[in-house]
């Protein structure tokens, strides 16, 4: 998992052929959302709304031409397409050669990610206690 590709954008192809030369039978998934959505979340929403749909819009344009490059070894996901609908996981499964188990699927899909949810230890205290 990688989320900073759009940190050095320039360096972006060199990497995918580095990966796609050095290891054996590597395989890229392209996990995608939508803008507005992103733009909401996480440290995402701690941005300018407009720079970060610029950001994603080239980081998805560099996806893209990844994928034309490499098109048998590489895989587009959408978030909104598998959200709550585990059989839009059988395309990563065949993708990857792996046999589909759906309550597997269920399973992860039900776990909630626990990154930058704040805990009362992370709360900075006020001084009013």
């Amino acid at each position: 998992k990688e989320i900073r590709y759009h940190v050095h954008p320039g360096a972006f192809r060199t990497y995918m052929d580095f990966i796609m030369t050095c290891f054996r039978k590597p395989r890229l998934i392209f996990n995608t959302r939508d803008h507005d959505s992103v733009a909401r979340s996480g440290w995402w929403a701690e941005q300018e709304s407009e720079r970060v749909r610029r950001v994603l819009s080239d980081t998805e344009a560099m996806f893209a031409a990844c994928r034309e490059t490499y098109p048998h070894r590489s895989l587009a996901m959408h978030y909104d397409d598998y959200t709550g609908n585990p059989e839009a996981f059988r395309a990563l499964f065949d993708f990857l050669g792996e046999p589909y188990d759906r309550e597997m699927v269920e399973r992860v899909l039900g776990t909630r990610l626990g990154h930058l949810k704040r805990t009362p230890e992370d709360t900075p205290a006020t001084g009013s206690e």
